[in-house]
C-alpha cells in the first residue's frame, strides 16, 4: 500500500518497455507473475526504485506490481501524480503466465534476404577450363522464425533460390533451410547474431554446353556466420550477415570440357546478404 500511496501522490517517472514482453510481478521477490507488456508501452514507475533489488513500482488496475530496470528506458520526465486515465489498463498486461512453456503460435516473424555467394574453387577451375567468365552465384531466401522472448536461443525453417548464369555455365536450385540463432546481444535497437545452417536439395541443376540436357544432381551442407538485426523486437526489422558456407553435390555427370572431364563435388564460399523481416 505504500508504494501505491506514493505513485499517487509523489512524483512519478515515465518509462517505456524496451524488451519484446517486459513481466509485471505481485511481489518485490519476483516469484509470482501476474503477466507482461509489450514493447514500445509507455508506463508510469515509482521515481526511484523500490527496495535492494533492481526494480520499480507500477500501478496495474489500481493495485501495486513490480517491473524491472533492465525492461525500461527510464526518461527524465517526472509527473506530479497518477491520476485513473492515467495508470496501466488490464488489456495492457496481455496475458497471464499459466506456465513457462512458450507458445509457437506467437513471436514468430517472417525474413525475406537477398545476397551474393561465390561458389568456390571447384566451379573456379570448370569456369577457367571452359574459358568462361566467373560470376557469384544470387541467393534469396524466405524464412519462419520463431524468436522466443527473453532467451538468447530462435530457431527457423525456409527455402532458398540459388541461381549463377556465366556465359557457358550456369547453376540453379530450390533447397530447403533450417537455422539456429543465438543472440550474443540484444536490445530493443538491434541485436548481434552467431548464425548456424543446414541446407539440402534433392535438384540441383547445372547448365554444360556441351551437354544436351542439364547436368542434375543433389546436394547438402550448411555453414556459419553472424549477423545483425535493426529492431528486432518490433513488427518491422532489418538484417544484415555474413556466413561461410560449403555443399556438397552428389550424382551429377563428369562435365565435358572438350579436352578432358571433370567431377564437380563441392560448392562453397562466402554469403552476404540483406533482409527485411515482419512481425506475424
Amino acid at each position: 500500500m505504500l508504494a501505491l500511496f506514493c505513485l499517487n501522490s509523489l512524483a512519478a517517472r515515465v518509462a517505456t518497455v524496451t524488451t519484446s514482453k517486459a513481466v509485471v510481478f505481485a511481489d518485490k521477490e519476483l516469484t509470482s507473475p501476474l503477466g507482461y507488456i509489450r514493447f514500445g508501452k509507455k508506463v508510469r514507475v515509482s521515481d526511484n526504485p523500490i527496495g535492494v533489488k533492481d526494480i520499480y513500482a507500477v500501478i496495474v488496475s489500481g493495485r501495486v506490481a513490480y517491473i524491472q530496470t533492465k525492461d525500461l528506458s527510464l526518461s527524465d520526465e517526472v509527473v506530479s501524480e497518477v491520476s485513473g486515465h492515467q495508470k496501466i489498463n488490464e488489456h495492457n498486461v496481455d496475458e497471464l503466465f499459466k506456465d513457462d512453456i512458450d507458445k509457437l503460435s506467437e513471436n514468430n516473424f517472417l525474413t525475406l534476404t537477398y545476397g551474393q555467394m561465390a561458389l568456390g574453387p571447384q566451379w573456379e577451375e570448370l569456369t577457367t577450363a571452359y574459358n568462361d567468365t566467373l560470376a557469384s552465384a544470387t541467393v534469396m531466401s524466405l524464412a519462419l522464425e520463431h524468436r522466443p522472448p527473453n532467451k538468447p536461443m530462435a530457431f527457423a525453417i525456409g527455402l532458398n533460390y540459388l541461381s549463377a548464369e556465366q556465359e557457358k555455365l550456369a547453376v540453379k536450385t530450390v533447397g530447403l533451410d533450417v537455422y539456429l540463432f543465438y543472440s550474443l546481444l540484444f536490445n530493443s535497437t538491434f541485436s548481434i547474431d552467431l548464425v548456424g545452417q543446414l541446407s539440402g536439395s534433392g535438384d540441383i541443376q547445372f547448365t554444360d554446353p556441351n551437354a544436351e540436357d542439364f547436368n542434375r544432381g543433389l546436394y547438402l551442407g550448411g555453414g556459419v556466420g553472424g549477423q545483425i538485426r535493426l529492431f528486432p523486437a518490433s513488427q518491422w526489422g532489418f538484417v544484415g550477415g555474413l556466413k561461410m558456407m560449403k555443399f556438397k553435390v552428389f550424382d551429377t555427370e563428369p562435365f565435358n570440357t572438350g579436352s578432358e572431364e571433370m567431377v564437380l563435388n563441392s560448392l562453397d564460399g562466402v554469403h552476404m546478404y540483406l533482409g527485411v523481416s515482419y512481425k506475424l
